[in-house]
């Protein structure tokens, strides 16, 4: 994402829906599923690609970036499991909704927004 300047701080946040836990009938099945985020960030898009990606976060709205650039990538990481090494469901997989993006250029403060659908 080109920010159109370079940034003082950005902070991201998301909405998301973990399955819970249930009982199928035959088994109780602990959903066991996860939503991280990582990004990273650079002056320019060439160097972006070459950027380190950061820890995995869960915490939405405790992810800040405070490394002054123009362009940030984010990547989400879905995370099912049974517990059982199969394959989860679609009822045990997480789905993420949105995020927003909110950042510092100079003395505005901006807002971005993204939903997936």
């Amino acid at each position: 994402i080109d920010l159109g300047d370079t940034v003082k701080i950005a902070t991201m946040s998301w909405t998301e829906h973990l399955p819970a836990d249930y009982d199928d009938g035959a088994n109780s099945i602990i959903a066991n599923a996860d939503i991280k985020l990582q990004a990273k960030s650079a002056p320019t898009q060439a160097e972006l690609a070459l950027a380190a990606w950061s820890s995995e976060k869960t915490d939405s709205g405790g992810f800040v970036i405070d490394t002054p650039n123009r362009w940030i990538q984010y990547k989400v990481n879905f995370y099912a499991d049974k517990g059982t090494g199969t394959y989860a469901s679609l009822r045990d997989t997480p789905v993420f909704n949105d995020i927003s993006i909110i950042y510092l250029p100079k003395t505005e403060i901006l807002y971005w927004s993204e939903v997936h659908e």
